[in-house]
């Protein structure tokens, strides 16, 4: 009978690869964890600021057009810091469908969300970001946002 090393990397049944978490860093310690971050108004961020953020000690990742800062997660993710490396610095929306399409990032996130990619601020109005700061703010609320629709 063979035993899963501890310190090795696990592999789903999907063929991925899982890392062993530190003590204290299981979902549920993330969500408790992430409730401690303070908002901040989301910025116009270009892909050349994102890949200004690219090192573990400073990890930035694009998905469907959020900008996260997800160096707090690194050490919370199942796949390791190799596997967010991946992303980082650049809009891993790709990445991230391939692996994790099924996964509310926006929830998972929302208090990582530094802002919006993009490409040049003359395809952005001022209406326009007006709108997604005020997603942001509504977001930010506990009002029923199911009530809403």
């Amino acid at each position: 009978m063979s035993f899963l090393n501890v310190n090795s990397p696990q592999v789903a049944s999907n063929g991925r690869n899982k890392v062993a978490l530190k003590p204290g860093h299981s979902l549920m310690d993330w969500v408790r964890f992430k409730g401690t971050f303070r908002p901040v108004r989301p910025q116009r961020i270009t892909p050349e600021e994102l890949a200004k953020h690219n090192t573990v000690g400073d990890l930035w990742t694009a998905i469907h057009g959020a900008v996260y800062d997800i160096t707090s997660y690194i050490d919370y993710h199942p796949g390791g810091a190799d596997e967010l490396m991946k992303g980082a610095g650049i809009d891993s929306t790709e990445i991230f469908n391939q692996v994790h399409k099924w996964v509310n990032f926006q929830n998972m996130l929302k208090e990582c969300l530094v802002g919006y990619l993009v490409f040049s601020s003359k395809y952005i109005t001022p209406s326009t970001w007006n709108d997604l700061t005020d997603f942001w703010l509504l977001s930010q609320t506990s009002i029923d946002k199911q009530a809403l629709t």
